[in-house]
């Protein structure tokens, strides 16, 4: 494992209002088959943000409902990866299986956000007005999307043959992080490791997963080797990412 893989595979998320204001602005989701399924997504998020500003639901009645889009989303971006792949014919049943890993992930961070509107955190609660602030609530709900593309390039990965499978990390910004051009520089990569091949490095994680820099904001994909097939691309944020 590279050294940049080493020092991130523990990371969480980032959980800061101003790096995740980005989602509170419209998004341009990608035009292929993950990008498809993640309007739906932003909508139930949208409304489960509404309904508990409303008082219509409780905190924990939110992050119940918060779970169970994290769940939905998962699975069926991993599935929408394994489709684009366009290699081994997709699963159902191995998209469930690694959606429910990745949901279950999230848990922490979710409870960590229901906690804080249980508490009328201040970044979420105006105590002057008494009034929740929808638009900071609906902004961190809606990072949690970030994450998806993770699942759906983990999905495009083991449907394009897993171990032996060589990619370049290809970098989509003029700006990147630190961490992207050096995953760049040292491509090729082995997805999941290998059964044989011991001439390049294993690849740590994938673009999407947020353990770079740049987080839910990454704009890289990986390339395969083989064929020249991208993996699921990024979303096309309205505004600049937050500095």
């Amino acid at each position: 494992m590279c050294l940049v893989c080493a020092a991130k595979s523990s990371l969480g998320w980032r959980r800061d209002p101003e790096f995740v204001k980005g989602f509170a602005e419209e998004i341009r989701f990608p035009n292929d088959p993950f990008g498809d399924i993640m309007p739906r997504y932003a909508g139930d998020i949208d409304d489960i943000v509404r309904d508990f500003v409303a008082g219509r639901i409780s905190p924990v009645e939110f992050e119940e409902f918060m779970a169970e889009v994290l769940r939905s989303m998962h699975q069926n971006a991993n599935y929408a990866g394994q489709e684009m792949a366009d290699f081994l014919p997709p699963s159902r049943t191995l998209a469930n299986q690694r959606g429910r890993l990745v949901a279950s992930a999230e848990t922490q961070y979710l409870r960590g956000f229901t906690f804080a509107l249980a508490s009328k955190d201040p970044r979420y609660w105006l105590e002057d007005t008494q009034e929740w602030r929808f638009e900071q609530i609906d902004a961190r709900a809606r990072s949690y999307m970030g994450r998806a593309r993770g699942s759906a390039t983990d999905g495009w990965g083991i449907a394009s043959g897993g171990v032996n499978t060589l990619v370049n990390w290809v970098l989509g910004s003029s700006d990147p992080c630190e961490d992207c051009p050096v995953l760049a520089a040292e491509g090729p990569w082995l997805l999941y490791g290998s059964t044989g091949q011991f001439d390049y490095p294993t690849l740590g994680f994938l673009p999407g997963e947020n353990r770079t820099d740049c987080k839910f904001y990454c704009q890289c994909r990986l390339v395969r080797l083989s064929d020249g097939q991208q993996s699921p691309a990024p979303f096309v944020f309205e505004q600049a990412l937050a500095a």
